[in-house]
């Protein structure tokens, strides 16, 4: 058996958690994470004065929170406060530049900047082909259009097909994908280095050479609608896409949701001219890092991509933020939620700010991960509140601050008072030398991480050169951190939180959260979560996505779940499943690669899961186990046996909730609710629709053939991706009819599957659930 590394890729059924094992995970456009830029560390720029532009009686939430009556923040006890025996830690280094690989800087005859950081300490090789265009550079009728050329891009060039691409980067063992952002189209590769030529030609054909069969349309706008899908199935998706159009307005790329029409719309024609306006030589870099043979390399760069010409590049469209003067609501009604899910937000900071780094640390302090205040607030009020943070976003331009938090629904604007409070007392009494120190280290430890493999040096390179920031800046961020003080931090609090004028968004059940809100006096505008992010502001405004998935009803929903359990087998036939052993094989397709897979899947209801997943991978084969027992989940992988952590079996206990043989069986259980509409065209085709919801507020979307009444396609969200499945070759066996022929599609991954064998109630011993031996 070859070597392999594997990662965690969550698809859908019937793969559950499935680890996709691959020479490497190529890097996603920004996966550096807060990155490099051109802020001067020296820090003689002088800070903006402290100074309140927007009082904070104009945010009715926080009337009742004068300035200096700011409750404290919840203590927490110490259990070590009185010992006298304990040794005292040393005090931390301090924080020093980075050592960075040494850079070699070039351009190629036809303008394309290129850099290579050689690092032989792992025998792979990382390319980046990062283009400066995404989705700020489409008009807003054609949303979607970035992300459906780079869906693209890998579907066929002039002298390879799809299939030949997946071939001859499964051949080297590698890795290919390409996705858009805002700023960027991202081209990444990742190959053992022997293997650096057949990336290198891969990145360039699907880059200069790119035919966009019209074939493969369909496909792409699938996987960028599937995203709009998404959203009707994740509150958290959803609130934060509610979030975005809120703080930058539909007047901004940044603010603008997807338009499951505007994708319908978009042509062939629009994905080349949009190619061929913005692929040029002189507006992309080339990253090439790891162990990389550089003998005749500028010579080999500029064969394989002389066929690139120079050309000119659009301006690009000017766009201004909003500046809001007072608070703003929207409660995106989702009745069937038992919780809220809570947004707050407002413009944030630039790369170039002067106190960029001041502000990472107040908000560290603040909401980050690890300890933080809305973390100690969690813990205080947990039963109440579920869980809170902050975060800056960042961007090629000013990015956004943003609180996320998740409470029971009836303490939802008590919980958003507790956190604009905690907002408040930043903001006036700052931060603390302590909070800061700790800060800092916490970040700049985060930040070193980032370093520790060719593909994520790779892309903090690519970051830095979008945002036009310096490799000094990249090798000082640490120490500009521990420059930080509290003064420091606490005066950038102080000019960039801006409680008195944050947007709010609620997303829950109307019912529970309106009566709340008019308590507090606040004004809202109220909107359906089907309707497309930032359509309207009235709760009666007609939209385009309503009228693909009309208004459901619970009566209408009982009928056509009726008829659905009818065709299935019957309700008879469905109670008396205990127990599936279903064996198949498939095919599965992720970055570029396609893999051969012997798949067996058994079930023991309710709550025992085993998947068994037989890879066929270049120079070998792999074996995967995957096993879920009540409250215990373990993978068996090549390294060995992992214990799964508590999202990847609660995903695994979705998975069992959704299984197609017992899904319209558990759609009849108590606590589950069910809505319908007839007459619902997806992708060119009629359904019925059957919307069930689990006690928890999880969804999924059942389409019903109108004829037949068979299930035909499921939509849902499979830890926070939107997933599509669809279902076709219907044979009867033991009486309940399975769909032989099923293909599933998430954002990164697609998985087809022919079932060959299929028995009921087969009897399982308890020990296939247990602990995989090693």
């Amino acid at each position: 058996m070859s070597t392999i590394r594997c990662h965690f890729s969550n698809i859908a059924w019937p793969v559950s958690i499935l680890l996709v094992c691959c020479a490497g995970a190529a890097g996603a456009l920004g996966a550096c994470g807060t990155p490099s830029g051109v802020v001067d560390v020296s820090r003689v720029v002088p800070y903006l004065p402290r100074s309140r532009s927007i009082p904070l009686d104009s945010n009715p939430l926080l009337r009742e929170s004068a300035a200096t009556d700011a409750p404290d923040a919840p203590a927490e006890p110490d259990p070590w406060a009185d010992r006298t025996d304990l040794i005292t830690p040393p005090e931390p280094p301090p924080l020093t530049p980075l050592a960075l690989p040494e850079i070699d800087r070039f351009n190629l005859p036809n303008g394309l900047p290129v850099m290579v950081v050689r690092d032989a300490r792992v025998p792979v090789v990382d390319v980046r082909l990062m283009v400066k265009a995404g989705s700020m550079t489409v008009a807003r009728e054609q949303a979607g259009l970035a992300r459906i050329t780079a869906a693209m891009l890998t579907r066929g060039t002039r002298t390879r097909d799809a299939a030949k691409i997946a071939q001859t980067i499964e051949q080297v063992g590698g890795r290919l994908g390409a996705n858009a952002g805002n700023d960027a189209t991202l081209l990444s590769c990742k190959v053992v280095g022997e293997h650096q030529r057949t990336c290198l030609d891969l990145i360039a054909d699907i880059a200069v050479n790119a035919s966009f069969p019209e074939s493969e349309l369909g496909a792409a706008r699938g996987l960028v609608d599937s995203a709009t899908l998404q959203l009707l199935t994740s509150a958290g998706d959803l609130a934060d896409a509610h979030l975005r159009n809120l703080v930058w307005g539909g007047d901004h790329p940044r603010g603008w949701g997807l338009d499951r029409e505007a994708i319908s719309r978009i042509t062939r024609a629009d994905v080349v001219d949009w190619h061929r306006s913005w692929f040029k030589p002189q507006n992309a870099v080339l990253v090439i890092a790891g162990d990389v043979n550089t003998r005749g390399l500028k010579f080999r760069l500029s064969q394989t991509f002389r066929g690139w010409a120079r050309g000119k590049v659009p301006e690009r469209a000017s766009y201004e933020p909003r500046q809001p003067t007072e608070l703003t609501v929207r409660l995106v009604d989702r009745p069937d939620l038992a919780e809220a899910h809570i947004r707050l937000g407002h413009l944030g900071v630039a790369y170039s700010d002067a106190d960029f780094f001041d502000s990472l640390v107040f908000n560290q302090a603040l909401g980050g991960a690890g300890a933080s205040r809305m973390s100690a607030l969690a813990r205080a009020r947990a039963g109440a509140l579920y869980a809170a943070s902050s975060r800056f976003e960042f961007d090629g331009e000013r990015g956004m601050f943003a609180v996320s938090a998740v409470a029971r629904a009836a303490d939802a604007v008590g919980t958003v008072k507790l956190l604009l409070d905690e907002m408040v007392r930043m903001e006036q009494a700052g931060v603390s030398d302590p909070e800061v120190r700790a800060a800092a280290i916490q970040l700049a430890g985060r930040y070193a991480g980032r370093f520790q493999t060719s593909g994520r040096v790779a892309d903090v390179l690519v970051n830095a050169t979008l945002h036009g920031l310096s490799d000094e800046f990249v090798r000082s961020y640490p120490v500009a951190l521990g420059q930080v003080t509290a003064a420091t931090a606490s005066r950038a609090a102080s000019t960039r939180l801006k409680p008195g004028a944050i947007s709010l968004v609620l997303v829950g059940n109307a019912r529970t959260l309106e009566p709340q809100l008019k308590a507090a006096s606040v004004p809202y505008t109220k909107v359906d979560y089907r309707s497309p992010v930032g359509a309207s502001a009235a709760a009666e405004a007609p939209s385009q996505a309503a009228a693909e998935l009309p208004a459901q009803s619970a009566k209408e929903g009982r009928a056509l779940l009726a008829k659905a359990v009818a065709a299935k087998g019957g309700a008879g036939k469905l109670k008396t499943i205990k127990s599936l052993k279903v064996e198949a094989v498939g095919t599965i397709r992720s970055g570029g690669q396609e893999l051969a897979a012997n798949i067996t899947r058994q079930l023991l209801w309710p709550d025992k899961l085993r998947l068994d997943l037989d890879l066929t991978i270049p120079g070998g084969a792999a074996q995967i186990i995957t096993v879920l027992s009540g409250e215990a989940a373990y993978s068996k992988q090549p390294g060995g046996v992992v214990e799964l952590p508590a999202d990847a079996r609660a995903e695994l206990r979705k998975q069992i909730w959704r299984d197609p043989e017992l899904l319209l069986r558990r759609a009849g259980e108590d606590g589950v609710k069910v809505e319908g509409a007839s007459g619902v065209r997806v992708d060119g085709a009629d359904y019925n629709l059957v919307t069930i919801t689990d006690p928890d507020g999880a969804a999924v979307q059942i389409f019903l053939d109108p004829k037949s009444h068979l299930v035909r396609r499921v939509a849902y969200s499979d830890s926070g991706a939107a997933t599509v499945e669809t279902f076709d070759d219907y044979r009867a066996v033991a009486g309940v009819q399975i769909a032989h022929r099923r293909k599933t599609t998430s954002a990164d991954t697609d998985l087809d599957i022919t079932i060959q064998k299929v028995t009921i109630n087969p009897k399982l011993p308890a020990s296939l659930f247990e602990r995989p031996a090693d």
